[in-house]
């Protein structure tokens, strides 16, 4: 996941996309500041990976088919093998 986001980020931040109302990533931002997207994730997916599991074996959740994707070619079988 980390990764993903690590790759996603500085290509983002190289090419000067732009994100949504002329938002841009730069890789200042990205590494040095306070509201960094990286050290956003480093700080809250431990926790979360921690949560979901407890959250998800609560009674008022059982209902909830839960599917794990581990990658983007297991996401892309999973969405292919979807209805129509």
């Amino acid at each position: 996941m980390f990764g993903q986001l690590l790759r996603r980020t500085v290509r983002r931040s190289l090419r000067r996309e732009e994100l949504w109302s002329g938002n841009r990533e730069s890789l200042r931002m990205a590494f040095f500041s306070r509201d960094s997207i990286l050290r956003w994730a480093i700080r809250t997916y431990p926790p979360r990976k921690r949560e979901y599991p407890k959250l998800l074996a609560q009674l008022e959740h059982a209902h909830l088919a839960v599917i794990r994707l581990r990658s983007p070619t297991e996401t892309r079988r999973w969405l292919d093998g979807l209805p129509r």
